[in-house]
């Protein structure tokens, strides 16, 4: 939608600079030169000005609309996170109480409280939210994640590990992360401490 608004309004730009060339062509045929050229440029001013302010207001109001966007994605995508984790900690032994914290996202100022049930309880909860405000990605990089998680490879247990931070690494770019500096493993690094070890 952003990319339809963007083309839109290059093309308005282009068709306009058109229609002042032609207009000058015109000009310069019908009337003398002197005439010409200072009825075009009055007209190419006002042209640019109006366009200039339309230009800006429509980026502004893109701009805030995204923004609210942002806003409601944000919380979604935290409680999904905190999801995640849970099914990831659950099949670990005897999880240490930072990981259930930062399972549950109280972490402080950051993830809202998540109510105190079962993955799959809050899944039934938190999908008509993500169906609504998840981009393709971000919705791809989830369904990966539950495949994994059902049907977890036991030769390679890094698997679901990887596919995780490639939905975290969705989350991210769409909330406008460029991640340019990130490295494959390096969000896995924040909670797990020998990851080197176990990437390809």
């Amino acid at each position: 939608m952003h990319r339809l608004r963007q083309v839109i309004r290059l093309s308005t730009l282009i068709i306009g600079l058109i229609a002042i060339a032609v207009t000058f062509a015109v000009a310069m045929i019908v009337l003398e030169n002197d005439i010409a050229v200072a009825i075009v440029t009055a007209g190419a001013t006002v042209f640019v000005s109006v366009f200039s302010a339309v230009w800006a207001r429509n980026s502004e109001k893109a701009q805030t609309i995204e923004q609210q966007i942002r806003e409601k994605k944000t919380p979604v995508y935290e409680k999904f996170i905190g999801v995640a984790f849970d099914i990831i900690w659950s099949s670990r032994n005897q999880p240490t109480q930072e990981q259930n914290d930062l399972s549950r996202g109280r972490q402080q100022g950051k993830a809202a409280k998540i109510k105190e049930s079962n993955p799959v309880e809050r899944l039934q909860e938190l999908t008509p939210d993500l169906i609504i405000w998840g981009t393709d990605d971000v919705i791809a990089g989830w369904v990966e994640f539950r495949k994994a998680a059902a049907n977890p490879n036991k030769d390679d247990p890094m698997e679901i590990m990887l596919v995780f931070e490639a939905f975290m690494s969705a989350i991210r770019k769409d909330l406008g992360h460029k991640d340019d500096l990130l490295k494959k493993g390096d969000l896995l690094k924040i909670f797990i401490n020998d990851i080197d070890k176990h990437l390809p």
